[in-house]
């Protein structure tokens, strides 16, 4: 019995069919492309190239032969007329008596040859012609014949006659365009048209308008008048053979196809080791990327120079490799001091518990005391320094403010009576003063911000100043009056309009503490950096409380720097936007309605 086969799974994908993949389709490589692209470009601009040469070529070499046939042609028609004594083109001839149609068998002797042939039309239809294309030795014998068809008058009555003498060429020679052959009889030069002549070649047709001198007639019912001679219109038809051109125009067709297969050849090669050479950095490129796709941040796209698109794009990726790598290293290092800090109140209250569960309180009532007072403050710090990392996180997703006017000394006024209770519960006596802020019937400071969220930003502010200062000092606030943002904020404009650009409030805390070495004040907006760790950790810092004032001063369009220094106190500046409706030159009042200022 045969095995059933197994089941197989459709949705999982089948090695043989990938490899069948791979054989089948092509691998559409931007060097591929590139190359694709340039045979293609070739071609069409050699194609258009070589028509327009074809054709510019052809119509010169036409436009050469139909002056060179009527160069040939006026030298012979002066002559030959000169010497018959008939006219042609309004020339009198030395005889009176010779008839015009010698001259013009004397013309196309000297016309018709291997390589041109010559008739002459007249008005009234009548050809000269010679009798044989190949006698050119001596003159032609001719003779008058009416061509069947009319030329001029289209209510002509067409008549066949027997034309087994003459050449199918000249007959088709004989009968040019009418609408040319009309032109020429009016006298206009240079017309000519191209044609093909049956047994003979590829033609170019000139059409000269002559005049030629009519034999005597007698006049009709008078016999004794003297005859009349009339001059009337025709036309030299004379064809030059163009297979001389046709030939050239062959050969450069030919030409032209061998160039073009050998510059596609050069092209093929060359130009898959060019687009190589100018993708080769694009490789580097996804080597690197690679090799940071693996976790190696330290790597860099190395190129020789940035002025073109590539070295330009490798510039930018390094810079976002940069700063990839530097929030990287931010968020370790926030993990790893968010850990620590984390650790040492949990510590504290563990080992508190820990105690108190093993009896080492129970005949020790303040023992038991100080422990529980000892969990209970670092629960707050705890809760703390998790409320302060949840600030930083909702920042940083962006967190949206709503932005209101704020009577700027009213909130300072809360801040400075919480911060007030705080230093009479502890054992450092400072004292806190505002400066510079409007007094009673002067116009208020109005700043655009969310109240808690900037009580917040003073009170950490506020709070550093107090640990920090010495016993007995003052911790000052000022107001300064509004003013345009520094340039060293990067506003964006390097002169704004003072009537138009947004003022700011400049509010420094200033404290009399030891102020903060230099090389720290770089690095004192960071996350859980603290200069003096050990200093901090004691008077309950964690690190947070400059980063979050940034980041909330930021979130409402504020900004803040500081100087310090050391032994001489710290500045804190607060740029706070200034409320345009409220700027001074109006008055408020407290609901915050304005008034046309007295």
């Amino acid at each position: 019995m045969a095995k059933p086969l197994p089941a197989q799974d459709f949705n999982q994908p089948n090695p043989k069919t990938n490899r069948l993949k791979h054989w089948y389709v092509p691998r559409r490589s931007v060097r591929g492309r590139l190359t694709l692209l340039n045979l293609v470009l070739l071609t069409l601009l050699f194609i258009v190239l070589c028509l327009a040469q074809y054709f510019l070529l052809a119509n010169f070499l036409k436009n050469s032969l139909s002056n060179s046939l009527q160069t040939e042609a006026r030298p012979v028609i002066e002559q030959r007329v000169g010497q018959a004594g008939g006219a042609f083109n309004g020339g009198e001839g030395r005889n009176g008596n010779v008839p015009s149609q010698q001259a013009g068998e004397r013309i196309l002797s000297d016309l018709n040859s291997n390589l041109t042939l010559a008739v002459i039309v007249d008005a009234n239809g009548r050809v000269v012609k010679p009798t044989s294309v190949d006698d050119t030795s001596t003159s032609f014998t001719g003779h008058l014949i009416q061509i069947t068809q009319s030329l001029v008058a289209p209510e002509a009555v067409s008549q066949r006659i027997n034309l087994a003498d003459i050449s199918p060429a000249l007959n088709q020679l004989a009968s040019p365009p009418a609408d040319l052959l009309q032109r020429a009889f009016k006298g206009e030069t240079g017309l000519s048209y191209s044609t093909h002549l049956t047994g003979w070649d590829d033609a170019v047709v000139v059409l000269i308008p002559l005049t030629i001198n009519n034999p005597p007639r007698p006049p009709k019912g008078n016999p004794g008048q003297q005859p009349q001679q009339g001059n009337s219109a025709a036309a030299l038809v004379i064809a030059g053979s163009n297979a001389a051109n046709e030939n050239a125009l062959s050969d450069l067709l030919l030409i032209n196809a061998g160039a073009f297969g050998i510059l596609l050849l050069v092209i093929s090669l060359v130009s898959p080791v060019v687009a190589g050479s100018s993708l080769r950095p694009l490789r580097r490129m996804i080597q690197t990327t690679r090799v940071i796709a693996a976790g190696d941040l330290s790597h860099r796209v190395q190129l020789e120079s940035d002025r073109d698109e590539i070295g330009q794009l490798a510039v930018s990726f390094n810079r976002m490799v940069d700063q990839l790598e530097r929030q990287f290293k931010m968020q370790r290092q926030l993990v790893a001091d968010a850990s620590h800090e984390l650790r040492t109140p949990l510590t504290a209250i563990k080992g508190s518990l820990e105690v108190m569960l093993l009896g080492g309180t129970a005949s020790n009532p303040e023992a038991a005391d100080r422990l529980l007072k000892t969990m209970h403050r670092e629960s707050v710090r705890l809760t703390r320094l998790v409320n302060d990392l949840l600030t930083l996180s909702k920042l940083d997703q962006g967190e949206s403010i709503q932005l209101q006017p704020i009577n700027l000394l009213n909130l300072t006024r809360e801040v400075k009576a919480s911060i007030e209770l705080f230093i009479e519960q502890g054992e450092k006596p400072v004292s806190v003063l505002l400066q510079g802020f409007p007094g009673a019937g002067e116009p208020a400071a109005w700043v655009s911000g969310s109240p808690e969220r900037l009580k917040q930003v003073l009170y950490n502010l506020l709070d550093n100043a107090v640990k920090f200062s010495p016993p007995h000092s003052v911790v000052t606030l000022e107001l300064e009056q509004p003013m345009l943002l520094p340039a060293r904020f990067g506003s964006g404009t390097a002169q704004p309009d003072p009537a138009t650009a947004q003022k700011y409030y400049r509010l420094a805390v200033r404290d009399r503490g030891p102020g903060i070495p230099l090389e720290d004040l770089p690095h004192i907006f960071d996350r859980f950096y603290r200069g003096d760790a050990s200093r901090s950790r004691r008077n309950g810092g964690s690190g947070l409380g400059l980063a979050i004032a940034q980041a909330l001063l930021a979130a409402q369009g504020g900004y803040v720097e500081v100087e310090s220094r050391p032994e001489n106190g710290s500045m804190f500046y607060l740029y706070l936007p200034a409320a345009r409706e409220y700027l001074p030159g109006k008055r408020l009042t407290e609901q915050g309605l304005t008034q046309p200022a007295s």
